[in-house]
């Protein structure tokens, strides 16, 4: 992991999360559900196939969310170095 961090210029889940809302802006939605499969893999032991209705308002709230929340956890990682 270290080595992807190091060539990234990033921590890895930081370059997840930005490839995450570039497929979002992207509308690339089969690779916006394998990051949400991926994401709810990690959450849910055990889970069951999801069917997702989004309208575009949600799409970029769910955006602009994510874009907040990873800016906070910039933050936190800035300030723990």
């Amino acid at each position: 992991m270290l080595d992807v961090e190091l060539a990234a210029n990033m921590s890895y889940t930081k370059r997840v999360a930005i490839n995450y809302v570039a497929a979002i802006h992207r509308e690339d939605w089969a690779r916006v559900e394998n990051y949400d499969r991926a994401f709810l893999n990690k959450l849910v032991a055990d889970k069951s196939e999801i069917e997702v209705n989004d309208t575009a308002d949600t799409v970029a709230n769910r955006a602009q969310v994510f874009q907040d929340a990873l800016a906070k956890l910039a933050q936190i990682a800035d300030k723990t170095k």
